[in-house]
């Protein structure tokens, strides 16, 4: 008799084509099956928790969630819809908030968007670029980016002075603002022109400019130039600046290394609106156009809306630049690692900027880091690392900027490369990262399928897991909310034989009470009458006896029933915690009921007003949007449905409600999904294999942690459901004995449990868990028992 531990499943589900790789380290600590469990940062594997039901989509099109992040306690979740935008916070819906946009449901997978503070700038190449703003909670702004500075020029300039004569040499004047706050510099007044005699302007005959205020922004300073000779942009030089609402030139000497602004004139019609957006040293860069697909334009330092330049060049000027070489240059994302990183269908660029690594129009320096290629899916931040969707959209690359031989380059690897059986055959559609509590990248697959990838490369963890719902994820997004990142996800599904999309958000990953908490069930609403007396009201139960088989009188101190309460109760505690429940038997009016109690009632709470009280209800409504399903429901700790068990009940929603065997206080009802841990073949990881050998396990032994439930066996049910019969039975590992008090709900578990199983030889030695129920499994590790041979 032997044993072989697992104790750890760090690599998570590994391909079909790694089961013979005995010699991979990653081998001792894989799994064969890892389906809706996901992997711990410790290495251990979680049953998933569930997703709440949030709101069914407005349009019955294709929607895409965006996160809005401002920090960790103002984060929402932006439902995009055909033509409109809808807010989320905190699992809920802000009604008061419908946004209009023009961007059509064909078009919302390829928006990309970058957000600064409260303001998010949204780019497609096939509409102008649009800024989204919030001005609190329920007030939300959205409208065109208009480019150009914030500060518009002076108006009316004219001039005085000099010497005209109808045939001198021509001088031409402009002038600017310059804003007293960002030191932003308005584009050009109208020009004015004087004829002057050579040797004008002078100390002795001097031109006097005088102009109006902007009709927008607050100049600190006007900035004066000059031309002779001629005209155009080029031709003006600086010679002085005003802070009032006049300027003399007294033919001051010019400084020609500064310009007046060139405007910019780009992003102005279809065909040159930019497809990709982000930051990078105080300026907004965007690239892209379908006319110019290999450009990229970066605004001014600090002026965001600005793209104008000067002649010379100066050095916040905006940068405009092209990418190329004999690779495909179509960009596809603008990134911040350190260096201005560029992804593009063919590789991805490092910008170097100058010697210190500032990037300026005359020092921009792209180089080539890697040649891989990047698909349009926008990339994650992790850590110190950007995880990109690779060109054909079939597998996760990693990319860090490094410094090798003195220079940056670009060190990565393909993070599928041990599980590419969930990726071939496959694209990803969309994903976001979720760092805590388990450092997990969520993704969704064309089929539909929520793959999960927990990587802390500093603890030499990488694991894939799947995950699968009645019906087909299409979008995830992940936003802060409490202490821990919460994902977010569209679902498709089919309801009484219509297709519905629902918004739905994961329940917490950190698990403290399983009563009030615990809900591994999808699609899920929830009931909660506990704590009922803290709005006030006081129940008093009198009667002529008060054993278990009276009929007695609750009477409320205001109104608290109503006829449809029948069946219902009322759970009444004294000051000791003894719980009475009160089953409602006969409606008197708005205050009085007729009810019968499970136990007899103590004496200090007959005929005494209680104020510690939940409200518990047999029928749970509002469950249209789960219409004919048969659902599992968890209610006040109990599994009081499950349809994947068969010594379970099962109930079907109809007429949008569900009734139940018994009042409850606390219920949860919601969708089923099975979760499956299955290990790989017992072998040597060198030397002689044990595949020719004979291996009969009779016990699992595994460390579980805060648990309840679970299912064994040595392989999958046949049918993929349940728990199976006859050969392919799954065996139940007994949370609880008759002797048991079976009206208190089982704690949760945390210890080493053995389970034993009817030996069968075979060459494999795999283990099967199962999770059928609407309830907590963690493991930690597993320990197959039996007989397991030496290698000869």
């Amino acid at each position: 008799m032997a044993n072989q531990a697992q104790r750890s499943f760090a690599a998570g589900e590994l391909s079909p084509a790694l089961y013979g790789r005995t010699d991979v380290a990653r081998y001792a600590v894989g799994l064969r099956t890892c389906r809706n469990f996901l992997i711990q940062r410790e290495g251990g594997a979680n049953y998933r928790p569930g997703f709440d039901f949030i709101n069914e989509t407005r349009a019955d099109q294709v929607v895409r969630l965006i996160k809005f992040v401002f920090n960790n306690t103002q984060a929402y979740v932006l439902e995009f819809g055909p033509n409109y935008i809808r807010v989320y916070q905190s699992g809920a819906l802000i009604s008061s908030v419908l946004i209009a946009t023009p961007y059509a449901a064909g078009d919302l997978a390829t928006l990309r968007y970058v957000q600064q503070a409260d303001t998010m700038t949204i780019v497609h190449p096939s509409y102008p670029v649009y800024e989204l703003k919030r001005l609190s909670s329920t007030s939300w702004t959205f409208a065109a980016v208009a480019f150009g500075p914030q500060i518009s020029p002076p108006q009316t300039l004219t001039l005085s002075g000099g010497t005209p004569t109808g045939i001198g040499a021509p001088y031409l004047w402009l002038v600017t603002a310059v804003d007293a706050t960002t030191g932003e510099e308005s584009l050009v007044s109208n020009p004015v022109l004087a004829l002057l005699v050579e040797g004008e302007p002078n100390q002795n005959k001097p031109i006097t400019l005088a102009w109006t205020a902007p009709a927008t922004g607050t100049p600190g300073s006007y900035n004066v130039y000059r031309s002779r000779g001629g005209g155009g942009y080029g031709a003006y030089s600086f010679i002085g600046e005003a802070t009032s609402l006049n300027f003399v030139d007294a033919g001051q000497v010019a400084d020609t290394t500064k310009s007046p602004p060139i405007p910019f004139t780009g992003f102005q019609a279809a065909g040159d609106y930019p497809s990709v957006v982000g930051y990078y040293q105080q300026r907004l860069v965007l690239g892209g156009t379908n006319n110019a697909p290999n450009q990229i334009w970066c605004s001014q330092t600090g002026n965001y809306h600005n793209f104008n330049t000067s002649s010379p060049l100066q050095d916040d000027d905006a940068v405009i630049f092209a990418l190329t070489n004999a690779e495909i240059t179509t960009i596809r994302h603008i990134l911040d690692l350190g260096k201005l990183i560029v992804g593009t269908e063919g590789a991805e660029w490092l910008i170097e900027g100058d010697a210190n690594g500032v990037l300026t129009p005359s020092s921009i320096n792209p180089r080539v880091g890697s040649y891989n290629g990047a698909a349009a899916l926008a990339p994650v931040k992790i850590v110190n690392a950007i995880l990109f969707v690779q060109a054909l959209a079939t597998r996760i690359l990693e990319l860090k900027a490094n410094i090798y031989l003195g220079y940056y380059t670009f060190a990565g690897r393909d993070l599928t490369e041990y599980a590419t059986h969930m990726f071939d055959g496959y694209t990803l559609v969309d994903f976001d990262y979720a760092q805590v509590p388990n450092y997990i990248t969520w993704a969704v697959r064309s089929d539909g399928t929520l793959l999960g990838f927990t990587f802390n490369e500093d603890e030499q963890l990488m694991a894939w897991h799947r995950h699968d719902t009645d019906g087909a994820f299409e979008n995830v997004c992940v936003i802060p909310e409490g202490n821990e990142h919460r994902a977010y996800v569209v679902v498709r599904r089919t309801i009484n034989g219509q297709t519905k999309r629902y918004i739905e958000r994961m329940r917490s990953l950190v698990l403290l009470d399983v009563v009030g908490q615990a809900s591994f069930i999808d699609s899920a609403l929830e009931y909660d009458g506990r704590d009922a007396g803290a709005s006030g009201v006081q129940l008093t139960l009198s009667g002529s006896g008060f054993t278990f088989d009276d009929v007695l009188t609750l009477t409320a101190s205001s109104a608290e029933f109503a006829a449809s309460n029948v069946g219902d109760a009322r759970f009444l505690r004294d000051a000791a915690g003894t719980e009475v429940k009160a089953k409602i038997l006969a409606y008197t009016s708005p205050t009085v009921v007729n009810v019968q109690t499970d136990i007899d009632v103590p004496a200090d709470m007959q005929n005494a007003p209680i104020t510690d009280w939940d409200r518990a209800v047999a029928r749970v409504a509002g469950l249209d949007h789960l219409e004919g399903k048969a659902v599992s429901i968890f209610a006040d700790g109990f599994v009081v449905a499950s349809p994947n068990n068969p010594g379970a009940e099962t109930i079907t929603v109809s007429g949008g409600q569900v009734i139940l065997d018994q009042p409850y206080a606390h219920i949860r009802v919601g969708l089923p999904y099975l979760g499956d841990l299955e290990t790989l073949d017992i072998d040597t990881p060198q030397g002689p294999s044990l595949k020719e050998s004979n291996i009969a396990i009779t016990r699992i032994g595994a460390w579980i942690q805060a648990s309840r439930g679970l299912w064994y066996g040595r392989q999958a049910p046949a049918d993929g459901t349940g728990t199976g019969s006859g050969s392919n039975k799954l065996f139940e590992q007994k949370i609880r004995t008759m002797n048991d008090d079976q009206s208190v709900a089982p704690s949760l578990t945390t210890d080493y449990v053995k389970m034993d199983i009817q030996g069968e030889w075979n060459s494999n030695g795999r283990v099967f868990l199962r999770q059928v129920d609407p309830l907590p499994l963690n493991v930690l590790a597993v320990i197959p028992f039996g007989f397991i041979p030496s290698p000869n």
